[in-house]
C-alpha cells in the first residue's frame, strides 16, 4: 500500500484548524479498499481483463477527483482574497447629523467610512407627529431620520421641466390601470399627481377611463382621496371655463352683426359640446345613481361634501336632490346629517328650498333622533323666518312632551328662542300647568326647558311661570324639588332674575340665597342700599296682611323692593290700600315708573308713578 496522499496548500494561505487531514479516511485504508492497488497503477503483467478495466476505470475516477480537488483549491483561494478585502474596511459608529432630537438608538450602529465622508441632505420636512411620541422616547433618533427623510422624499414633484410631458407619458402608459391605482394605498397618490400636471383635455381622458369605478372608488378609503381630488381639479377647470365663455361671449357680442345666424348656432353648438365633455359633468354624471348612499358612508360623505363646496350649484344639484328624496334615512345617519347641514350652508335656490321644505315636513319625527335633531337645530339657525316659523307652529301643544326627551329637549330650547311672541305665549301656557311643571322640574332634561323659559320670557310672563313653581319649591311641600340638581338650577335661575325673590312663609335668615347660588355657581348680588333685599316685617308673600306692608312686591322685601310695590294680592279693606294693588304702589313696583297698570284687587287705589329706583326700604304710611 503506497502512503496517504495530503492536499498541497497555497503558498501563503494559513492553514485552519480541520484542514491538515482533508482527504484522509483516518482508520481506514487508502481510497480503493484494503489490498487494492492505488488509483492510477497500472495492473500487473499478467491480470485477467476484468482486472484491467477496473483499473482503468479507477485511473478515470482518481482524475476527476484531482480536477474536482484543483476546482475547490483555486474557490478556496477567492474566499480567501475577500475575507482579506472585508478586513481592510473600517466602520464609524453612526449617529444621524442632521437630526437634532430623539433619543439614541439602544444598539450600536455603524456605518461604513466612504459613507461616513459623505453629507446626509438637510432636513426639510416638518413631522407632523405626537409630541408625547418623541418626547417619551418611543422612537429612536435613527427611526425618526428614516421617518423625516422618508416624507421629505415623498414630496418631491416631478421635475418642472419635464413635468408636464413626464405626467403625459405616465398617464398615457397607465390608461389600463388607472382605476385600480385610485384605490392602492400607494398607488393614488400617483394617481393625485398625475391629476396635477396633465392638462384639462387629458383630465377629461382620464376622469372617462376611471367613471366606471369612480363609486366604488368613492366608498374606499383610499380612492375617497383621488375622487377628492379630482373634485378639486375639476374645480379650477370649471372656473376657467367660466372666463372663457365670459370671453366668448363678448367677442361674439362685438361681431354679431358681421356673422351670420348660421355660424351663431354653430359657435352654441360647440360651446355645448364643450361644456358637456367636462371633467366635472363626466364625475357628477357618474355618482348621481349613488348619491344618497354616498351621503350615509363613512368615506363617500367626505366625496359629497367636497362637491358641494368646490363645484358650482348647477353640478351640485343632483345632491339636493338625492337628498330630499330620502330626507329621513340621511338625517338619521351620523354622516348624513352632516352632509345636510353643507347643503343648508350653501346659497339660496330652488333646490335648497325644496329640501328645507321636505326637512319642515319631517321635523316632529327628526327632532326626537339622535341626529336628526341636528338637522333641525341647524334650520332653525341658518335658515329664514317662515321656515322657522314652520317649525316652531308644529310642536305647539307638544312642548311638555317633547321636553322631556333627551334630543327633542335640545330643539324645544331652540324653538323658545327663536318663536315669535304669539307662539312663545302659548308655549309657557303649555308650560304653567302645575302637574305638568312638576313633572319638568324633576326630569333631567326637561329643567333646561324651564330655565330656558325663565331666560326669554317678558317679565310678566316670568312672573306667571314662577307662581306656578313656587308651591313646589317651597318647604311646606316637602322641599324635594330644591334638593334636586335641577331644581337648585332652576332656584339660581329665578334669583339671578329676580334679586329679592322669597319662598311663602321663608325670612331671609330662613332661606340662605347666597348658598342657592353657591351651589348654581354663582355669586349672590350686592347693593348699595343697605335695605335692598331684605324681608318686610309684615307679611310677605302674595296675600300679605297689609296692602303697603306686605305683597309680592312688598315695601322691605318683596319680589321687587320698594314702597308698596306689587302691594297685597288679596290685601282685604286695609285702610292702607292706596299703596296697594295688584300692580300698584308708588315706588319700586316692577319696573319703577311704570305707571297706573291695575287697580287694588279688592277697593285699593291706583299706584301713582314713583322714582326709577328700588329698595328705599321705607315703610308705607
Amino acid at each position: 500500500d503506497s502512503p496517504p496522499r495530503r492536499w498541497p496548500w497555497p503558498v501563503g494561505r494559513p492553514r485552519r484548524a480541520g484542514r491538515a487531514g482533508r482527504g484522509v479516511r483516518r482508520g481506514r485504508g487508502p481510497p480503493g479498499g484494503l489490498g487494492s492497488p492505488p488509483p492510477g497503477v497500472p495492473p500487473p503483467v499478467g491480470a485477467s481483463p476484468a482486472a484491467a478495466a477496473a483499473a482503468a476505470a479507477a485511473a478515470a475516477a482518481a482524475a476527476g477527483q484531482d480536477a474536482a480537488k484543483d476546482n475547490q483549491q483555486k474557490k478556496n483561494s477567492e474566499d480567501d482574497g475577500i475575507e482579506e478585502a472585508e478586513d481592510e474596511i473600517q466602520y464609524k459608529p453612526y449617529r444621524p447629523s442632521k437630526l437634532k432630537f430623539g433619543r439614541d438608538h439602544p444598539d450600536p450602529v455603524v456605518e461604513n467610512a466612504s459613507l461616513a465622508a459623505v453629507e446626509p441632505p438637510d432636513i426639510t420636512y416638518q413631522l407632523a407627529m405626537p409630541a408625547h411620541v418623541i418626547h417619551e422616547g418611543r422612537l429612536s433618533n435613527l427611526q425618526l431620520e428614516a421617518i423625516v427623510y422618508g416624507c421629505q422624499r415623498h414630496l418631491i414633484d416631478l421635475p418642472k421641466e419635464d413635468g408636464p410631458s413626464a405626467a403625459t407619458a405616465i398617464l398615457n402608459e397607465g390608461l389600463t390601470f388607472w382605476a385600480e391605482a385610485m384605490v392602492d394605498p400607494f398607488g393614488n397618490y400617483l394617481f393625485q399627481k398625475i391629476l396635477e400636471r396633465i392638462t384639462p383635455e387629458e383630465r377629461v381622458t382620464l376622469v372617462s377611463s376611471v367613471s366606471t369605478r369612480l363609486v366604488n372608488a368613492s366608498l374606499n378609503l383610499h380612492g375617497t382621496r383621488s375622487v377628492q381630488k379630482i373634485v378639486e381639479v375639476c374645480a379650477i377647470d370649471e372656473e376657467d371655463r367660466e372666463d372663457s365663455d365670459d370671453d366668448e361671449e363678448d367677442s361674439s357680442e362685438s361681431k354679431s352683426e358681421a356673422k351670420s345666424e348660421d355660424s351663431d348656432s354653430k359657435s352654441a353648438g360647440k360651446k355645448k359640446k364643450k361644456k358637456k365633455d367636462s371633467a366635472a359633468k363626466i364625475l357628477t354624471d357618474a355618482l348621481r345613481p349613488s348619491a344618497a348612499r354616498l351621503c350615509i358612508d363613512s368615506h363617500g360623505n367626505h366625496a359629497i361634501q367636497r362637491i358641494l363646496l368646490k363645484l358650482p350649484y348647477q353640478r351640485t344639484q343632483f345632491i339636493f336632490d338625492a337628498v330630499a328624496a330620502s330626507v329621513e334615512d340621511v338625517a338619521r345617519h351620523r354622516h348624513g346629517c352632516c352632509v345636510i347641514q353643507r347643503c343648508l350652508d350653501s346659497r339660496h335656490s330652488a333646490a335648497r328650498s325644496h329640501l328645507v321644505d321636505r326637512i319642515v315636513e319631517k321635523s316632529l319625527e327628526l327632532m326626537q333622533d339622535a341626529y336628526g335633531n341636528y338637522v333641525v337645530q341647524y334650520v332653525l339657525d341658518v335658515c329664514g323666518d317662515d321656515e322657522v316659523h314652520a317649525i316652531c307652529e308644529s310642536v305647539v301643544g307638544k312642548v311638555c312632551v317633547l321636553a322631556v326627551q333627551k334630543f327633542s329637549s335640545n330643539v324645544m330650547e331652540k324653538c323658545l328662542e327663536r318663536c315669535t311672541d304669539r307662539v312663545r305665549e302659548e308655549y309657557l301656557n303649555e308650560l304653567n300647568d302645575s302637574d305638568r311643571l312638576r313633572e319638568l322640574m324633576m326630569d333631567p332634561f326637561g329643567n333646561y326647558v324651564v330655565q330656558r323659559a325663565l331666560s326669554v320670557s317678558t317679565h310678566a310672563q316670568a312672573i306667571r311661570l314662577v307662581e306656578t313653581m313656587k308651591p313646589h319649591l317651597s318647604t311646606s311641600s316637602g322641599g324635594g324639588i330644591r334638593n334636586t340638581a335641577g331644581g337648585r338650577r332652576i332656584l339660581g335661575k329665578i334669583c339671578r332674575r329676580f334679586p329679592n325673590f322669597q319662598l311663602e312663609g321663608e325670612t331671609f335668615e330662613d332661606y340662605d340665597l347666597n348658598q342657592v347660588l353657591a351651589r348654581s355657581g354663582h355669586h349672590a348680588p350686592t347693593s348699595s342700599n343697605p335695605h335692598h333685599g331684605r324681608g318686610g316685617p309684615r307679611g310677605g308673600g302674595w296675600d300679605g296682611p297689609r296692602g303697603g306692608g306686605g305683597g309680592y312686591d312688598s315695601g322691605r322685601g318683596g319680589y321687587d323692593s320698594g314702597r308698596g310695590g306689587y302691594g297685597g294680592y288679596n290685601s282685604g279693606p286695609s285702610p292702607n290700600l292706596h299703596h296697594g294693588g295688584h300692580r300698584g304702589g308708588g315706588r319700586g313696583r316692577y319696573r319703577p315708573g311704570y305707571g297706573n297698570h291695575n287697580p287694588g284687587m279688592n277697593g285699593g287705589g291706583n299706584g301713582g308713578d314713583g322714582p326709577p329706583r328700588l329698595g328705599d326700604g321705607a315703610r308705607p304710611p
